[in-house]
């Protein structure tokens, strides 16, 4: 008996998951609050060893027909994703929770939120700030989406609609101790991610100078240790992806929450390379006419 626990011991202490760094990456199409081009992200990944990369810009999708260009020249897996922010003016949105999409159902779920959240927190739109993304997700579902959040009480909420799909971010470089007993009192899984916003010293202070114009406000005055907009509470110190011995190892960091590398590979495993977007126009054909003909004719215009 004892042979038999020292074996099933040994194999999962083997059995380590793959190590994922890129799957929460803020691009240049988080306008004003984002630098990384998706070849940069790209080629960072590989760089490092990897061939999964997310993309989970602010508010937005912008940035994926470019993504999704660029991961398939340089041979990358993709998880198509999003952070969503509570409905407020700019000056006051927080993050609430980071979507992942796997299906095309998830997708469209995706779009109508994202479309939702802006409308309700642009001028010309209802601006009225009362769209509530926990909300609507309690209320219609969530069918193609896997949530992830580092906020206690979003988790507390969201849980109310079940715990499938639904993961506590823990991520490296913030503790998690407290956050790590709250999901397993909710009885939901735990999640081990990277926040990756820069690469370089020169990307810190492009990210400072944008912020500036975003808030108005001299840079000298910032107070760069806040990001409402970020899952992390503190500032992680600028790490270069060329080199992966310049970071912390996900192993190192989650060592006390090795269930977390589990939750996330379960998260890559159900959404990464998912074919999310139609082969074809989205829109019928016009008049009759085919996809080229209708490209011609606009070409004409």
């Amino acid at each position: 008996m004892l042979n038999i626990c020292i074996v099933v011991l040994f194999s999962v202490m083997n059995s380590r998951p793959d190590v994922y760094n890129f799957i929460h990456c803020r691009s240049e199409y988080s306008l004003l609050k984002g630098v990384l081009t998706a070849e940069e992200l790209c080629t960072r990944a590989l760089a490092a060893g990897e061939h999964t990369v997310g993309i989970t810009d602010i508010n937005n999708l912008y940035g994926l027909p470019v993504f999704l260009e660029a991961a398939e020249k340089y041979g990358i897996k993709t998880l198509t994703g999003a952070v969503l922010t509570s409905s407020r003016p700019d000056d006051e949105r927080e993050y609430l929770f980071t979507v992942y999409c796997y299906s095309k159902a998830g997708f469209k779920r995706l779009n109508t939120m994202i479309s939702k959240l802006n409308n309700d927190s642009s001028p010309h739109g209802s601006c009225g700030y009362n769209y509530d993304p926990v909300a609507d997700l309690l209320e219609n579902g969530r069918e193609g989406l896997l949530i992830a959040s580092s906020r206690q009480q979003v988790l507390e909420r969201l849980r109310e609609g079940g715990a499938g799909g639904l993961y506590a971010a823990l991520f490296c470089g913030e503790p998690y101790d407290s956050l790590r007993r709250g999901a397993r009192r909710l009885g939901i899984k735990t999640s081990a991610m990277r926040e990756v916003k820069s690469f370089t010293a020169e990307h810190v202070k492009t990210l400072e100078l944008l912020r500036a114009v975003d808030e108005i406000t001299p840079a000298a005055r910032l107070d760069m240790s806040v990001d409402r907009y970020s899952p992390c509470r503190g500032v992680q110190s600028i790490e270069d992806a060329s080199n992966a011995g310049s970071w912390i190892s996900m192993q190192d960091c989650f060592s006390g929450a090795p269930e977390a590398l589990m939750g996330t590979a379960e998260i890559v495993e159900a959404a990464a390379g998912a074919k999310l977007l139609p082969e074809s126009w989205v829109f019928p054909d016009y008049r009759g006419l085919s996809a080229d003909e209708s490209a011609a004719e606009l070409y004409r215009l």
